[in-house]
C-alpha cells in the first residue's frame, strides 16, 4: 500500500483490472488519490509487510477523528482487526480487501507514512459516480469539492447593522483629543 497509488488500490472487476504483474507498471501512479465508490463496491489494498520491522509495513489505517469522515457510525473493526493481525502477529498477506456497503467519506492513511493517505467516497442508492472519469482521481482542492468533501461556506451577505451604526456614531462624533507638542530648544 505505501502511498496509495493507482496500482496498490483496485476496485471491482467492472472498475480496473489487473491480469498480471506486468500489467500492474502500465496503471498511473497517483499520490494520495481520491476514490469514488458506489455501494457495494470492493477495494483491494496490497500491503507490504515488513516480517522484521512489524512498524514499518504499509497498509491502510482508519482515521476516525479525521474531519473529512462524514460516517461517525462506520464500522471500521475490520481495519482494526487487519492492524491488529500485522502488529501482534506473524501474520504475512499480501492483498486485503474491503467491500464499502455504507454511504459517506472515509479517510486512510499508511501506517507508516502519516502524509500519504487515501480518501474514499461512498455514493448510495441512485447516485453515481460522474462516467467517464477514472475512479481514482489526485486529491486537488477541484476534486475535493467535485466529490462534496470540501463544501463552500455560503458567504454571508446581510448587513451588520450593530456594526455599522457604530462606526457611522463614531465618525460623527469623534472623541476629543489634545495634542501636545513639545519645543525642543537646541543651541546652534
Amino acid at each position: 500500500m505505501g502511498d496509495f497509488s493507482s496500482d496498490q488500490l483496485l476496485q471491482k472487476e467492472h472498475r480496473a483490472q489487473r491480469s498480471s504483474p506486468r500489467d500492474s507498471q502500465a496503471l498511473p501512479f497517483i499520490p494520495n488519490p481520491v476514490v469514488c465508490l458506489e455501494a457495494g463496491d470492493t477495494i483491494l489494498f496490497q500491503l507490504s509487510i515488513n516480517s522484521q520491522e512489524r512498524a514499518s509495513s504499509h497498509y491502510p489505517v482508519y482515521q476516525k477523528q479525521h474531519l473529512y469522515n462524514n460516517n461517525p457510525g462506520w464500522d471500521f473493526g475490520p481495519f482494526r482487526r487487519l492492524d491488529h493481525l500485522i502488529q501482534e502477529t506473524q501474520l504475512n498477506i499480501s492483498w486485503f480487501a474491503h467491500v464499502f456497503l455504507e454511504p459517506g467519506t472515509f479517510v486512510f492513511r499508511d501506517s507508516s507514512v502519516q502524509e500519504r493517505f487515501l480518501i474514499v467516497t461512498v455514493h448510495g442508492a441512485n447516485v453515481s459516480c460522474e462516467p467517464g472519469d477514472g475512479s481514482f482521481q489526485p486529491s486537488s482542492l477541484f476534486q475535493l469539492a467535485r466529490h462534496g468533501i470540501l463544501k463552500q461556506q455560503n458567504l454571508n451577505l446581510a448587513p451588520n447593522w450593530a456594526a455599522i451604526t457604530g462606526t457611522a456614531k463614531a465618525l460623527r462624533h469623534p472623541p476629543s483629543t489634545s495634542i501636545l507638542t513639545h519645543h525642543l530648544s537646541c543651541p546652534l
